[in-house]
């Protein structure tokens, strides 16, 4: 149930779907293709088959094939995981210590790399405080700061695209959508920061009840791939040209190896490949911007 502006909404939605796509979707047509740079999961595609129910069709109408990058990501791209920051709380809003701490790095790198930037958040909340904190002060450097619009989606992504071109500094503030859909090749694009592993929120009511109807099995069959799937899609923001370098930036020390978290490697393993280093997070501006330029000198 949700209220918002007067108005009441009742929502529903399917904690299975592949029941549902098997009898409307996959028997009634004779052929459908599916095609993505983020269906494997731990290198195979057992994830994306069993949750469309693809694994309830005969194998014999099966086919599955995977196809190497042309992208040469250990060159290409430098990933750097902040060491030293964390929300200490996971499953609570970001503290205004911690969106402050943020908001420092964002400022940062926003100057190093002149604009040319894409912020990925994973909550209204981070969004929200983030542009209150950080609009003025890049204002006052010559550098834009947009907020995602769903309004202006379209605009927004098309004006970052083509800053260079203006001799505009543009960086861009988004969450949920934003992780996937967004091509802005060349060099309009060279730094992409997420902000968090993006797991889904434990609180919402589709949350708690996959976890009722998954038990002891959510975390690991569910919210892991799942956060894993959409991590990839916001690295994959990055390179959309053989041509592109940049970084990308995660702003949440559970891939530390200090933390002894047993799904970092699962997160690692699932990218085509980086250049990483894991540092505290002035110590790693450095390093990106040492190692970004060195790139593009040689490139």
């Amino acid at each position: 149930l949700e209220t918002s502006r007067g108005q009441v909404r009742l929502r529903s939605a399917a904690l299975e779907v592949d029941r549902y796509l098997l009898e409307n979707l996959l028997q009634p047509l004779p052929t459908l293709v599916f095609t993505s740079a983020t269906l494997k999961l731990g290198g195979d595609f057992q994830f994306f088959q069993k949750r469309l129910g693809l694994q309830l069709l005969p194998e014999s109408r099966q086919r599955a094939l995977s196809v190497a990058s042309p992208f040469r990501y250990a060159e290409q791209v430098f990933l750097g995981v902040a060491q030293d920051l964390n929300r200490l709380t996971h499953g609570q809003p970001a503290s205004q210590g911690h969106l402050q701490q943020l908001a420092q790095f964002i400022w940062a790198a926003a100057h190093i790399w002149q604009g040319r930037t894409l912020v990925l958040a994973t909550s209204r909340h981070e969004m929200e405080g983030l542009y209150q904190r950080l609009a003025q002060p890049l204002a006052q450097a010559g550098i834009t700061l947009l907020k995602q619009s769903p309004a202006a989606r379209a605009q927004q992504i098309e004006r970052l695209r083509q800053a260079p071109q203006r001799g505009e500094k543009i960086v861009l503030l988004g969450m949920d959508s934003f992780w996937e859909g967004v091509d802005v090749p060349g060099a309009a694009l060279s730094c992409v920061i997420l902000l968090r592993l993006p797991f889904s929120s434990p609180d919402s009511p589709l949350s708690k009840l996959r976890a009722l109807h998954l038990g002891s099995q959510h975390f690991a069959q569910y919210a892991l791939p799942m956060a894993i799937l959409k991590f990839c899609q916001g690295f994959g923001r990055l390179l959309r040209s053989e041509r592109d370098r940049g970084v990308v930036f995660l702003l949440d020390n559970r891939l530390s190896p200090h933390l002894g978290k047993n799904y970092a490697r699962q997160f690692l393993n699932s990218l085509p490949g980086y250049t990483l280093d894991i540092a505290p997070a002035k110590e790693l501006l450095r390093h990106a911007r040492e190692w970004h330029f060195r790139s593009m000198r040689n490139a």
